[in-house]
């Protein structure tokens, strides 16, 4: 048929092309090849059995290894086992350290007693001696076990029960209430530091600088009173208001609940 090849065509060509290029294939499929190895180490092709030497199988590929690749590796393998040893250095000479230290404590408790109430010579002499002795027991390789005892694991404590909305909220109005008498025992010393301030103003005697400084005091120990308890009912009324809202919300459905945390984002958004 014009424009194909038969079969034998294709055949006699490829023996044709094994010939001169000195491989051997069998007869069968054309394109189904094998591998093999002749005596002398070298290989060829085949598209059957080996007639010359044995089966061997796909070649492998080798990994590329250039000396440049190799001089990396070595050199990253270098810098990783200096660094390792810097560190295992560094580990040493701080845990040798810290021996040492807990030697010298040691030989502190032993002279605690004579040190005390020692004049300075005194003591730079037993501390002298004290660290004498610890560098001798360090050089011997002694160590003074750590004292410190494990913690035994405490037994659970009970949750505190929360406070109900009421009870806070008697508790943030005790606070307003002492707040609100802070801040007037505030004012009032505030008051008499002035009074006093205008009465001896351009006095500088002893007796009216003790004055103004004592008048001064007062009003500042007032003034940090009332802050406080400021704070502290602030702190209270926050609790009280959360509650509420909480207890507000508890009786909510679902959806208004949704709706609810919804207009609170909204909030926390927009300031």
């Amino acid at each position: 048929m014009k424009g194909s090849i038969s079969e034998e065509a294709l055949a006699e060509y490829s023996r044709l092309a094994a010939e001169k290029l000195d491989l051997d294939f069998a007869e069968g499929e054309v394109y189904d090849f094998g591998r093999c190895m002749r005596a002398d180490g070298s290989f060829y092709g085949t598209s059957g059995k080996c007639r010359k030497g044995s089966e061997a199988g796909a070649k492998e590929k080798e990994a590329l290894k250039t000396a440049g690749g190799k001089k990396r590796r070595a050199t990253a393998e270098s810098k990783a086992a200096a660094a390792q040893e810097r560190k295992d250095a560094g580990s040493a000479k701080r845990a040798d350290h810290a021996r040492r230290s807990r030697l010298f404590k040691d030989e502190l408790k032993k002279v605690a007693g004579k040190m005390k109430g020692a004049d300075d010579e005194t003591r730079n002499r037993l501390l002298q001696e004290a660290s004498d002795r610890a560098n001798k027991r360090h050089g011997a390789g002694e160590d003074v076990a750590s004292s410190k005892k494990a913690k035994e694991p405490s037994a659970p404590t009970a949750k505190k029960p929360r406070a109900s909305t009421k009870e806070l909220g008697e508790q943030q109005r005790a606070l307003f209430d002492a707040a609100k008498s802070k801040r007037a025992e505030a004012k009032k010393a505030d008051a008499e530091w002035k009074k006093v301030d205008k009465e001896t103003k351009g006095d500088k005697s002893p007796e009216a600088r003790k004055r103004r400084l004592e008048a001064g005091r007062k009003a500042d120990k007032a003034q940090q009173a009332a802050d406080r308890a400021q704070r502290g009912w602030m702190k209270a009324h926050e609790r009280w208001s959360k509650s509420g809202e909480r207890d507000k919300r508890a009786k909510m459905s679902p959806e208004q609940r949704k709706e609810a945390r919804r207009i609170d984002r909204i909030i926390k958004e927009r300031g």
